[in-house]
């Protein structure tokens, strides 16, 4: 039997972040930059390297898809 999937972050906590608008961040355009990040992070798995060595060309606008490598 497999062991129980382990939470890493709270969802109240994960709840909080997808919500914000900005982040509370004092700069609004870093702090929606930021939270974009975190919901990246959260909703594909992508390691935090995997994500600062995105570019602009990973991105797919059209067909709606983001390429990166990694590990595996």
């Amino acid at each position: 039997m497999a062991a129980p999937l382990r939470l890493g972050v709270n969802i109240d906590h994960v709840a909080t972040i997808r919500n914000a608008r900005g982040g509370g961040h004092p700069d609004p355009p870093r702090g929606l930059r930021d939270r974009a990040f975190i919901e990246l992070l959260y909703a594909t798995g992508l390691r935090v390297s995997e994500l600062v060595a995105l570019g602009a060309s990973s991105l797919n606008l059209e067909g709606g898809y983001l390429t990166t490598r990694g590990k595996g």
